[in-house]
């Protein structure tokens, strides 16, 4: 009877021990239609001409397979799970480290770095290190006084601000510094033409009603040449006048003229 047993059904127990969830045993006992449809749903085919042993076999070998890439997969998931929070918790751990260390160091200097990037050369840091007398002397120094009874957070916040204000009025007096060259290109620009303006008193147009009477001709003109246009006007009494005279001469007489033939 257990030969008979054994050749019916080849594995009638569990043959594969790390394996619990498979089943010998329930498989040996499948028909021959069932064992087939399940290895097709494992992927296995070409199981028409196999006979129930060979099938049983087959089907066992695939279950157990399959449990293991999935135990597998489940391990390394935990694995995985496991060492993202060990490492997500010693960097909180570090961070809380830092943060206490931060505030340690903040509470003995209240400045422990740079906090005015606007102002490179004050150092908080520097200031924040200074003993309460060095501070005091310094103080004195930016002209601040009553020092006496204040102690080193509020010495420290005194000499930042007065350094503070000292770096910004040494900036603003270098720029006044570089605006002065400006100041004299403009003032050597100027002498020039001022220059020009003495030889010839009227450069332009400076009578705009009267457009035929051009002043900067007149002023072009030599001595010699204002000096006879003058006296065709009737007017005596040049030969002491220099040039500009001669020329503010001339213009008014041309423009009382235009005038003149303008109103007839």
């Amino acid at each position: 009877m257990a030969a008979t047993k054994t050749a019916k059904n080849p594995t009638p127990h569990n043959d594969t021990p790390n394996t619990p969830t498979v089943r010998e045993g329930a498989i040996a006992k499948m028909k021959v239609a069932e064992l087939r449809q399940k290895l097709r749903g494992h992927g296995v085919k070409d199981t028409a001409e196999l006979k129930k042993p060979e099938l049983v076999k087959k089907l066992i070998k695939a279950e157990v397979a399959g449990t293991r890439s999935t135990s597998a997969a489940g391990k390394n998931a935990a694995k995985s799970t496991s060492a993202a929070a060990g490492k997500s918790a010693a960097k909180s751990t570090s961070a809380g480290r830092k943060s206490t260390t931060a505030a340690k160091r903040s509470a003995k200097n209240p400045t422990s770095g740079n906090d005015t990037p606007n102002t490179p050369g004050v150092s908080e840091s520097a200031i924040a290190a200074l003993k309460v007398d060095g501070l005091r002397r310094r103080l004195r120094g930016h002209g601040v006084t009553d020092t006496a009874d204040l102690k080193k957070p509020e010495l420290v916040k005194k000499l930042i601000k007065a350094e503070v204000a000292g770096t910004k009025n040494t900036k603003s007096t270098a720029g006044a510094k570089k605006s002065s060259p400006s100041t004299k290109k403009s003032t050597t620009k100027s002498a020039p033409a001022a220059k020009r303006s003495t030889k010839n008193p009227t450069s332009g147009n400076d009578t705009p009603n009267t457009p035929d009477v051009s002043e900067s001709a007149i002023a072009a003109l030599k001595a010699d040449d204002l000096r006879r246009r003058l006296r065709a006007r009737g007017v005596k009494g040049t030969a002491e006048l220099k040039k500009p005279e001669l020329v503010q001469r001339l213009i008014k007489i041309e423009v009382g003229a235009k005038k003149k033939s303008a109103k007839k």
